[in-house]
């Protein structure tokens, strides 16, 4: 029982007043208060706070002061760290049983000193259930085998064996969430899923099925501020030392270092500090030093923000196995392998960070994950090389539809040295404002998806090309990824006045002080009376200070007869010339596969092309498309949206349809214009008109048996409505894509 007591100043207190039980039984009186409060003891005030060094750790750096610490922690929610090197050895776990806060004043260390050595902070798995339905991507519920033993607030982790992309097969399917509410046996989790999890699943051969498990952990996390850690020379056994948080909710560690001894690239490297399916986790103030993915965001961990940090001598800040929503704001970073990099993972967001990059074969960006946005960021190599990285993933087919999901954002982003590459690129990645050597779409690459180059961008490296000319690229499986090519695109420098082009063989510009080379790309744009050659990219040959000749831009450049163009206007300075950004150039591929490919986008590039006016205000053909491939039957429904890309002297239309098709019992297609996707521009459009299935006659007369794959194709015809008949159609493109019947297919 406490017992109240008063001292005065000045009282002494002998000996025998004070016991082992003495803390125990005095009563604290709050200063705060006027009353005492029953049962409140000095002991109980104590231990709100107490310090590692209460229960004997050393903090020399030498000997193990785990059990001091593991003491420290059973005794108080709020540990106090000393300035200090505490050491600890062997493999060590501790289960909270609550929050935790660590605190020190910076010079404190938790040490690490071998391959042996780590220290794990987890909430235990309270319980552990399975599916009883299939999970759809989007969905907000899961109904199991039991709820037993789960509450509202606690951490969800579904996990699977399932590889998704082919390169990184050890990345399994999983996720993080929290649960919201508890109907029998339905669980409500707080954010709509990003994957799809079957009950069964088939991991990589030769792994029988596994079921989808579902494991739930209490919703504690631990606060550190002041605390470091230090990682010693793993030598031949690398990566063997950490320190990790398992399954923990609302976790901090902050105004600390994060240390190894060695590169993050060469032997005897530690991964220092691993998140692992971990639900909001900051970093903010924190030094990573010497280390090769540090922090390492993996399997699900969800919503990290890396926040006003530096690194130094690390391979990655990396977000790993499906992390989802990582934050990196305000960072600076030197002698490193690249940091706005990432391993399969969703929707990684890099804001106003900068990277000095020295280890070789790596350039500044490398994305290998979806929906990333990177803003207002750069990277640079000292030595001044200029290269590229992956920037995509290849997705197993399953989950190719998955990935064209997601878009990636790249803008304002600044560098000498790092090229942005499409390589595997999977999804739409938009381009706007950046300033680097190049946009580069490598022959030989994969992907799916479209790559929209804005305006803004100024490329500086030579060698490459990437014009209206060549606006898509072939992928695998004959497909195309298309390349959107916006006016103001390209240009390499500020475009110089044209006050002349000559009617001749070649033609001749004059541009004062134009500042090309012979060989140079340029790109007239805005002429007026020979609107002939605007918005076309020649090569300017037989180079003066304010002159050029235009030549074609094929492999050996050939003239460009003017003699029968429109003749220049004379009314001043009419029109610009810019020098054109070199990017590799690529033969477009025709394909004819509208029905159930394993890649289900295709480009079909120049549809329709001119470079002058037939003095019609439309123009009008018949576009034919196949409903499937192979000897399969034909499709009795299918869903389709058709893209349409109009360039021309007047600007850019963009006309989209989705197309929904019933073969029986109405042998009917139906088409929606898209409003929401659709950017006439000048008044621009693109109809369609009398779609006719042509398969369908002979069918029923022989059957399905008397029909190949080439029977399999319907038709309808495409009309463009220009501004005037003046208006040249520079070139029409179409992207096909099938839409998943019963999910996104119209209504």
């Amino acid at each position: 029982m406490a017992v109240p007591y008063t001292f005065t100043s000045g009282t002494l207190i002998s000996a025998s007043q004070v016991n082992a039980n003495f803390a125990a039984v005095v009563e604290y009186n709050p200063p705060f208060i006027d009353a005492l409060t029953s049962g409140y003891t000095v002991e109980d005030k104590l231990s709100q706070t107490v310090s590692v060094k209460d229960f004997g750790a050393v903090g020399d750096g030498i000997a193990n002061d785990w059990v001091a610490i593991e003491k420290a922690l059973n005794a108080s929610n709020s540990v106090y760290f000393p300035a200090g090197t505490y050491s600890i050895e062997g493999i060590r776990t501790y289960n909270l049983p609550n929050n935790k806060f660590l605190y020190g004043d910076g010079n404190a260390t938790l040490y690490f000193a071998t391959s042996n050595d780590k220290f794990t902070i987890q909430n235990e798995v309270k319980a552990t259930t399975f599916l009883t339905a299939n999970l759809a991507i989007g969905q907000s519920y899961m109904d199991v085998v039991s709820a037993v033993g789960v509450a509202e607030g606690d951490l969800i982790h579904i996990d699977t064996l399932t590889a998704v992309t082919s390169i990184f097969s050890a990345y399994d399917k999983q996720c993080v969430r929290r649960v919201v509410s508890i109907v029998g046996n339905t669980i409500y989790f707080d954010q709509p899923l990003d994957f799809f999890f079957n009950v069964e699943e088939l991991p990589p051969a030769p792994a029988p099925l596994y079921r989808t498990r579902i494991d739930f952990a209490n919703p504690f996390g631990v606060q550190a501020s002041g605390v470091n850690i230090l990682c010693g020379n793993t030598g031949g056994n690398a990566g063997g030392n950490f320190f990790r948080l398992i399954r923990t909710s609302n976790s901090a560690w902050q105004n600390a270092s994060l240390s190894g001894s060695v590169r993050g690239w060469i032997t005897g490297w530690s991964d220092v500090f691993y998140t692992v399916s971990c639900d909001r986790t900051l970093f903010n103030n924190v030094q990573f030093i010497k280390s090769r993915y540090s922090p390492q965001i993996t399997q699900g961990s969800r919503y990290t923000t890396v926040s006003n940090f530096t690194a130094f001598q690390v391979r990655h800040l990396d977000a790993n196995t499906w992390a989802q929503d990582t934050l990196y704001i305000n960072g600076v970073c030197s002698d490193t392998d690249g940091v706005i990099q990432s391993h399969p993972s969703i929707r990684n967001t890099f804001k106003n960070v900068h990277d000095s990059v020295t280890r070789d074969g790596l350039f500044g960006l490398d994305l290998r994950s979806v929906g990333d946005i990177v803003e207002d960021c750069s990277a640079s190599r000292p030595d001044g090389v200029i290269g590229s990285n992956t920037n995509g993933i290849e997705p197993l087919p399953d989950y190719v539809d998955w990935a064209l999901g997601y878009k990636k954002r790249i803008t304002r982003f600044n560098s000498t040295t790092a090229i942005i590459q499409n390589r595997e690129t999977i999804g739409d990645i938009e381009i706007n404002d950046c300033d680097v050597p190049d946009i580069a779409l490598f022959d030989g690459s994969t992907g799916i998806g479209s790559i929209r180059i804005g305006n803004g961008n100024n490329l500086s490296s030579p060698g490459y090309r990437l014009s209206r000319e060549q606006s898509t690229r072939s992928f695998a499986n004959n497909g195309l990824i298309p390349v959107y090519w916006e006016p103001g695109f390209g240009y390499n420098g500020t475009p110089t006045a044209v006050t002349g082009i000559t009617n001749a063989n070649p033609g001749v510009v004059t541009s004062t002080a134009h500042g090309l080379s012979n060989g140079d790309l340029v790109r007239l744009t805005a002429v007026l009376g020979m609107t002939e050659v605007n918005y076309v990219v020649f090569t300017a040959r037989n180079v003066t200070a304010n002159t050029f000749e235009l030549y074609t831009t094929a492999t050996v450049p050939t003239p460009v007869n003017t003699s029968a163009y429109t003749p220049y206007s004379s009314s001043g300075p009419s029109g610009y010339a810019g020098k054109q950004k070199n990017t590799r150039s690529f033969q477009p591929i025709w394909t004819k596969n509208v029905g159930r490919w394993p890649q289900r986008r295709y480009y079909l590039p120049n549809l329709w092309r001119e470079t002058v006016a037939t003095g019609s205000l439309t123009r009008t053909f018949t576009l034919q498309l196949y409903t499937e491939t192979g000897n399969s039957p034909a499709q009795t429904q299918f869903w389709t949206r058709l893209t349409f890309i109009a360039k021309g002297n007047t600007g850019l239309s963009q006309t989209v349809y989705d197309v929904a098709a019933n073969r029986y019992p109405t042998n009917q297609i139906y088409f929606q214009k898209t409003t929401a996707l659709t950017t006439d521009i000048n008044g621009w459009s693109v109809t369609l008109a009398n779609p006719i299935y042509h398969f369908k006659d002979k069918q029923d007369e022989e059957g399905t048996s008397g029909l190949v794959g080439s029977d399999y194709y319907w038709t309808v015809d495409v009309t463009v409505n220009l501004l005037s008949n003046i208006s040249i159609l520079y070139e029409l493109d179409c992207e096909v894509r099938e839409l998943n019947r019963g999910v996104d297919n119209p209504a």
